[in-house]
């Protein structure tokens, strides 16, 4: 088949939404599948990765915040491509909302998954919303991360019967057989010090700030070290919003770090963003992997903790109650200080249910697990 995936995040991006999209083109692409990934970034001619075509067009925003950009191009080129399939992920961005108007022109089977409707409730999103029944009867399939998170509902209160459920996974080529790298050695920390983990971009949306304020008061009665791992090199115009949005500036987080790594010899944070490598490898070298994001859909981060059996601890934050329904190996509760002290104390315990929780991942949430579920769905609509 011809498929087509519109997504506004792709490599070489950081980010969940970019992982999950490339994840699943990779797939396609291996089952000999012609895919092509109409995303962001400088207008060129097309460049192949992986097998997979790549087509980057300059445009930003959505419906909401307003469309900048070459709309028309980015229009034909989905409706006069000659596709079999075309699969547009999440909303509330440019590479869904610029097709809206031409949901109608487009021949090809469409394939939706909305990825959790992060601005729902919001003023400003009331008319999007309103309308968005109407988009989705547009769609042959709607695909979705979790059973029971807002976006699902949404559809089931539409009335809407044309979804599957596909949850998120992690990578067997990146945690079954990943060799060990020694990041702990190249990052100043000792063998002994129990490790947190936490890792998302931006950090402020992420709970970065709160967990070290967090860290700041935790009394572990042992010497540790806090490594918080994302973007905080973002352009002065993306500090702005985040900033505008939240009251707030990443630059927060780096004054709580110096604090705490000035004033105490048993505790130290570390900030950075680390090669794609060096991270999975710190999975595994670490203790105790705490998101305390404030957004998410379904985190990738989580099931990557478990699959490479680090125990997590979770803020109840998109369907984190259900990954850890399904995979176990970890603690979600809203009291993430007490939540770590629990796990601190009992980490024996906590690593004996993540190596269980491991081997479930190992067997249903791969991608190549999820990939054929994403290659039947899209069989069942052609």
């Amino acid at each position: 088949m011809k498929i087509l995936i519109c997504s506004q995040d792709y490599y070489p991006e950081k980010c969940g939404v970019a992982k999950v999209v490339e994840e699943w083109a990779r797939y396609l692409a291996s089952c000999e599948h012609d895919v092509t990934v109409a995303t962001s970034g400088i207008l060129r001619n097309s460049e192949i990765i992986n097998g997979i075509v790549i087509v980057r067009f300059v445009i930003s925003g959505s419906l909401v915040r307003g469309l900048k950009g070459n709309i028309e191009e980015y229009q034909n080129f989905v409706i006069n491509g000659n596709w079999d399939i075309v699969i547009i992920y999440a909303a509330e961005q440019w590479a869904f909302d610029s097709l809206l108007p031409v949901l109608n022109k487009i021949k090809a089977k469409k394939v939706h998954a909305p990825c959790g409707y992060a601005s729902m409730g919001k003023r400003s999103f009331k008319n999007y919303y309103e309308q968005m029944t109407s988009y989705l009867k547009e769609f042959d399939l709607l695909i979705y991360h979790s059973n029971e998170y807002r976006d699902i509902e949404f559809a089931r209160k539409s009335g809407l019967d044309n979804l599957v459920i596909i949850p998120n996974g992690a990578s067997s080529v990146e945690f079954l057989n990943h060799p060990g790298r020694n990041i702990k050695k190249k990052l100043g920390v000792n063998n002994d010090d129990f490790v947190f983990l936490s890792v998302g971009s931006p950090p402020m949306l992420k709970g970065h700030l709160e967990l070290i304020k967090i860290y700041q008061d935790l009394d572990l009665g042992k010497k540790s070290v806090l490594v918080l791992n994302g973007r905080y090199d973002y352009s002065v115009s993306v500090k702005n919003i985040i900033k505008r949005v939240l009251g707030r500036s990443d630059r927060r987080i780096k004054t709580y770090a110096e604090l705490i790594n000035k004033k105490n010899d048993h505790k130290k944070v570390i900030i950075l963003d680390l090669p794609r490598e060096d991270l999975v490898s710190l999975f595994f070298e670490s203790d105790l992997f705490v998101l305390a994001s404030k957004v998410e859909c379904s985190p990738l981060v989580l099931f990557e903790a478990v699959a490479a059996g680090l125990p997590y601890v979770s803020k109840a934050v998109g369907n984190a109650k259900e990954i850890s329904g399904w995979l176990g190996g970890g603690i979600v509760g809203d009291d993430i200080s007490k939540c770590m002290e629990d796990c601190f104390n009992n980490i024996k315990h906590m690593k004996g249910n993540s190596e269980n929780a491991r081997k479930i991942w190992a067997k249903d949430f791969t991608w190549e697990s999820i990939g054929m579920k994403i290659v039947t769905a899209l069989r069942d609509i052609m």
